[in-house]
């Protein structure tokens, strides 16, 4: 490929463009092996996820952030729970275990924030 320069500032390139440096299949085959690589990441994490934890305390965590209770609220409501000798999951979802829970083993303020929210507030 050769640069032309004619009067005046106007530039042609003649010829055909050399090959790129890089040929295609080399892309292909490095954008292949990062969704490989992606791929493994997330299914290192899903497989770690359920390891660490019971299928009831990612149902208690994915509940609790589906009510929107707060962090603090979360805590709280676990602790309680775990100290009933209950599934925390089952306080987010009975009033009346909340509340049988509550009375026998604790009465923090999150925990009476967490019941308003949990109980009182419409369903959005």
């Amino acid at each position: 490929m050769t640069l032309a320069i004619a009067g005046r500032g106007a530039v042609w390139l003649e010829g055909t463009p050399a090959d790129p440096a890089i040929p295609l299949w080399v892309w292909l085959a490095a954008l292949g092996a990062a969704a490989i690589g992606v791929g493994l990441v997330v299914s290192y994490f899903a497989w770690r996820d359920a390891q660490l934890h019971t299928p009831l305390e990612r149902a208690f965590r994915r509940t609790a952030r589906r009510l929107r209770l707060r962090r603090a609220e979360r805590i709280a409501v676990h602790r309680l729970g775990v100290e009933a000798g209950v599934a925390p999951v089952s306080l987010l979802v009975s009033r009346a275990a909340f509340e049988a829970a509550r009375s026998a083993h604790g009465n923090a303020r999150s925990l009476e924030r967490a019941e308003s929210r949990l109980f009182d507030e419409p369903v959005r």
